[in-house]
């Protein structure tokens, strides 16, 4: 491997390093603390922002088995985040 292949490499690590430490998550930004989020069992709950969907069981080849929300831990977090019930709901 040559000099500059090596610096590249050093330099792209340490550019997404840095890009991780600025995406950390604000306090309180959990799937626990959102008006979306129902928990179904200790530390688990599904996500209801968006409309359930196929699951395929593992493996891939089988057809669809269910259609269902996403399972998500209550530690877990992500962009949709929302402490409140948005304006456009009655």
């Amino acid at each position: 491997m040559k000099a500059d292949d090596t610096k590249k490499r050093t330099e792209a690590f340490s550019t997404q390093k840095e890009r991780c430490k600025m995406s950390s998550v604000p306090e309180g930004v959990r799937c626990e603390n959102c008006v979306f989020y129902e928990p179904h069992a200790e530390h688990f709950g599904i996500c209801r922002k968006y409309a359930p969907h196929p699951h395929m069981p593992h493996g891939g080849m089988e057809r669809f088995s269910e259609i269902r929300w996403p399972n998500v831990r209550d530690k877990e977090w992500c962009g949709e985040f929302s402490k409140n019930v948005p304006k456009n709901w009655s």
